[in-house]
């Protein structure tokens, strides 16, 4: 029997049949999201599309964390109160959840962790973004929801994947190169390609191709920061949570920090701030 060291690569299945199929609705509100020509009355039409998304919508937008005193009981009206980029947020963000149950569409310990992380990682990344430019708020969200879809697609494909993925507790340029060792390939390549061709805006398909690369000088570097360093926030969210943690052993990467003129206690605001949001999600 060979040793892990010699076995052959693994092949996965990413043809057309291999990957996820494509979620229309989600994919429209995407677009909507990302384009400048998109009105109130052409998100609620897409909502629209799919009753279970209607009442979750609402049922968000219902939240006491918004302070309306009257229920709302039309997308129309969650619309003209909270503004079309909060809703189409909400929106996005819930198709998106259903995307991340497993193959029988159940929640299994990896696929509900990996969507955890993800939305918060959403959550950090648009929040970061925000202090620099508001208007690319919404793009950094979807980036981080979407920056490790690939992992889903080599889970399906592999059903080892899960197992040997969780008992290594890989994260970061780690898991990237086990992923490459093993498949010759990795989530981010993968992802961007079914991302691809669901016809995804590029700039949300190359932010998830390019999350785990080394950030160097140019202009797209501070957008590259963004979703780099909300990776390693959401991934941290525990030392953050421990009382006792030693602030030599944050597991951030220390340049990140600098880079992005983070500290720790401002990390730790912003991860308070992404639990406050992604409560929205977690309540449907």
């Amino acid at each position: 029997m060979q040793s892990a060291a010699m076995q052959l690569p693994i092949r996965l299945n990413l043809s057309a049949e291999g990957l996820l199929a494509c979620p229309i609705v989600f994919v429209k509100l995407i677009d909507l999201l990302n384009s400048s020509n998109s009105t109130s009355q052409d998100l609620t039409d897409v909502i629209a599309l799919d009753p279970i998304l209607t009442a979750q919508v609402l049922r968000s937008a219902n939240s006491i964390r918004f302070g309306s005193p009257r229920n709302m009981g039309s997308v129309e009206q969650a619309v003209f109160r909270l503004g079309f980029k909060e809703i189409g947020l909400i929106a996005t963000g819930l198709k998106a959840k259903a995307i991340f149950k497993d193959a029988q569409n159940n929640w299994n310990p990896f696929n509900t962790a990996l969507w955890q992380h993800s939305i918060r990682t959403a959550a950090l990344a648009k929040l970061l973004s925000a202090r620099v430019d508001h208007r690319t708020a919404d793009l950094f969200f979807t980036a981080g929801m979407l920056h490790d879809i690939g992992k889903l697609v080599m889970a399906r494909s592999d059903t080892e994947y899960t197992a040997d993925h969780a008992g290594l507790v890989l994260q970061g340029s780690a898991g990237i190169r086990w992923e490459s060792t093993r498949y010759t390939t990795h989530h981010a390549l993968i992802g961007a390609q079914m991302l691809r061709q669901w016809n995804i805006p590029n700039p949300i398909v190359k932010l998830v191709e390019e999350h785990h690369e080394d950030i160097d000088e140019g202009p797209s570097r501070r957008a590259h920061l963004h979703l780099a360093l909300a990776n390693e926030l959401a991934h941290a969210q525990p030392w953050f949570k421990s009382m006792n943690a030693d602030p030599n052993s944050v597991p951030i990467q220390r340049f990140l920090l600098d880079q992005a003129g983070q500290t720790l206690q401002s990390c730790r605001e912003l991860l308070e701030s992404a639990d406050k949001q992604i409560q929205l999600f977690e309540e449907v």
